[in-house]
């Protein structure tokens, strides 16, 4: 039996984590696996920054299975509450349903919980019918409507 370990991601991590970032229908059309200096400043900056982490799931070969990321933002609402903010929770595809997403989602949710977050939430893309039934299955509940715009020039 296969056994997999969560470990903070590091650099030689990246290309197998933008490559599960890009492998679905959505990630197909917003990912660039081949602009990896993008990928890198990211990954970067989040390196540098306390309140910020990207986590990998390992196999026992040490291949990259799984991937989430985090920022604990504090806010002033809600009586000056911390909040994790949890995004690119992705599992390689000959692992979906093995329970792995989960495992992921409760290690953020508990490194969020032990860096003074109360309140975990996340965006997502309202195509990812499969994904909202995992998140409602893992106690999330879609209680607010999102808004985005680009400000991009």
């Amino acid at each position: 039996m296969t056994s997999y370990r969560i470990e903070t991601a590091r650099k030689e991590h990246l290309r197998a984590i933008v490559a599960l970032l890009a492998d679905d229908a959505i990630g197909a059309f917003l990912e660039d696996p081949s602009a990896m200096d993008v990928y890198q400043r990211a990954f970067d900056d989040m390196v540098q920054n306390p309140n910020s982490e990207v986590y990998v799931a390992l196999d026992d070969a040490g291949d990259v299975v799984g991937c989430v990321q985090m920022s604990v933002a504090q806010f002033l609402v809600h009586r000056g509450e911390k909040r994790v903010e949890i995004a690119g929770l992705r599992i390689s595809r000959k692992l979906r349903r093995s329970g792995l997403g989960g495992t992921l989602l409760r290690h953020v949710m508990e490194e969020g919980r032990r860096r003074g977050a109360t309140v975990a939430q996340f965006t997502s893309n309202k195509a990812r019918q499969e994904a909202h039934m995992f998140y409602e299955r893992m106690g999330f509940r879609a209680s607010h409507d999102g808004y985005k715009i680009s400000l991009k020039s």
